[in-house]
């Protein structure tokens, strides 16, 4: 595109004409007041101007208010000084700001003298920095989530064990006091001393537990898997409970899908999840005093093998429902917190997932899905 406007007059070659519309930045030809007196196609296409229009303006024009080329008195000052890219948006004819970085140099046109404003488009790179940024932030966040996560399981982990080891150490001093006082040493009873061991041993054994279990959910080992039915972990789940449901007086209602298909699992970690999530409903339950309801049932959906146990207990408020697969995190005066997470985990080995929902009773209900074995 060439144009002419105000007083001045410039011709182009066809060759320079060809170099001047195939480079894909803004270039504006301008006289020393800032007038535009010629630009290349490109400019006409973004900025949506006829080129008759865009003689009719200056540079002035085309920049947003707060631009410091506003607050110039001598345009070809300006010039001098802007040694470097500016960035700032240029005016479209329909008001649209265009993000761009401008360099002005001064150079000769047809014997003479012009000033020559490049102007690239930087809505791309404004737009992949601005991804960047997100991308940061969302890392940053997820260092945050996961250090607030480790504090959680610090806690757990200190609490879990600092109760034993306050028994362990009542009973060491206890020994040490009895040692201590020779003639009061009851030695004729034996019973006294075989429960302050076992006291101590059962405290030790806790903490052996909580390290033990610790050490499982960091470095599981794989699962060996072999072709089950569902079904028999299930019941195998349940009869190893029977003692947790008899004594918290809840009625069990199991419906399982006889015609259920084939899945390759490990048993005894199926098994596992279900004692899992039948002792955390019993003890959510023991604060109701109505009828205890639990709910087992299998069926399949879209080529899933499909497990849900749900209750009628008190259930789990809105601001908890996303923390409670985290490790350690539990409602519980007593518990490690641990049990949901180690089920997300083997659910996870068997190619599978779990999810929580309230139940129809307003309750808790979690649903296990497991992909079906095609032999």
């Amino acid at each position: 595109m060439v144009c002419y406007g105000k007083n001045d007059t410039f011709d182009l070659n066809t060759n320079l004409s060809i170099s001047f519309n195939s480079v894909s930045d803004y270039i504006f030809i301008l006289n020393h007041r800032g007038d535009i007196l010629s630009a290349n196609n490109i400019v006409l296409d973004q900025f949506q101007y006829t080129a008759n229009e865009l003689c009719k303006k200056s540079i002035f024009d085309l920049h947003a208010q707060n631009h410091p080329i506003h607050h110039q008195c001598d345009f070809n000052t300006f010039v001098l000084k802007s040694s470097d890219y500016c960035d700032c948006p240029l005016l479209s004819k329909q008001g649209q700001l265009i993000p761009v970085e401008t360099i002005f140099i001064n150079g000769q046109w047809n014997d003479k003298h012009v000033i020559i404003a490049l102007s690239r488009d930087i809505r791309e790179r404004l737009l992949l920095e601005k991804e960047r940024r997100d991308q940061e932030r969302d890392q940053l966040l997820n260092i945050e989530e996961k250090m607030s996560s480790l504090g959680r399981v610090s806690a757990g982990i200190a609490h879990e064990i600092r109760n034993p080891l306050s028994t362990i150490n009542v009973y060491i001093s206890t020994l040490k006091r009895l040692f201590l006082e020779k003639d009061n040493l009851p030695y004729d009873n034996q019973q006294y001393f075989r429960d302050i061991i076992e006291e101590i041993n059962s405290a030790s054994q806790q903490i052996e537990n909580v390290i033990k279990r610790v050490m499982d959910f960091a470095k599981p080992n794989p699962p060996k898997c072999k072709v089950v039915n569902i079904n028999d972990c299930i019941t195998d789940g349940i009869s190893l409970t029977q003692g947790i449901l008899h004594k918290t007086n809840i009625n069990l209602k199991v419906d399982l899908d006889p015609n259920l298909p084939p899945c390759m699992a490990e048993a005894q970690s199926i098994s596992q999840v279900l004692i899992n999530l039948i002792s955390n409903a019993a003890e959510a339950m023991k604060s109701i005093h109505s009828d205890k309801q639990l709910l087992i049932k299998t069926y399949t959906s879209q080529q899933l093998i499909v497990i849900t146990v749900s209750d009628n207990g008190p259930g789990v408020p809105y601001s908890e429902r996303e923390k409670i697969f985290d490790p350690f995190y539990t409602t519980k005066k007593s518990g490690s917190g641990i049990g949901l997470s180690i089920s997300v985990r083997i659910i996870k080995d068997h190619k599978g997932t779990i999810e929580f929902k309230p139940s129809s009773s307003g309750g808790a209900e979690f649903t296990i899905y497991l992909p079906i074995y095609e032999s």
